[in-house]
């Protein structure tokens, strides 16, 4: 487990199976860290997402789709898969 800016750490190099991310709600954070997380995720790689409510996420970023939502009070968990006809 790592506490550090999201975006900073992913210059490091490596690559990653399981990735939680629960950045400040709506400051667009998310959506920025995503897309520089792609390129370091495994073939069979999840990520989980948690955000506000009612934040818009991206249906699919590089080849990760959005699998499934899920709602609790003010909190919204994403789940996040390659895309299996996205990864061939």
């Amino acid at each position: 487990m790592v506490f550090s800016d999201a975006v900073s750490f992913l210059n490091r190099s490596g690559t990653y199976d399981l990735v939680l991310l629960d950045p400040p709600y709506g400051k667009g954070i998310l959506q920025r860290v995503l897309a520089a997380l792609v390129p370091r995720l495994s073939d069979d790689a999840m990520v989980v997402c948690e955000s506000g409510r009612d934040e818009e996420l991206p249906a699919q970023v590089g080849s990760f789709v959005l699998d499934r939502e899920r709602r609790h009070g003010k909190t919204k968990i994403a789940l996040y898969l390659r895309g299996k006809d996205l990864a061939e």
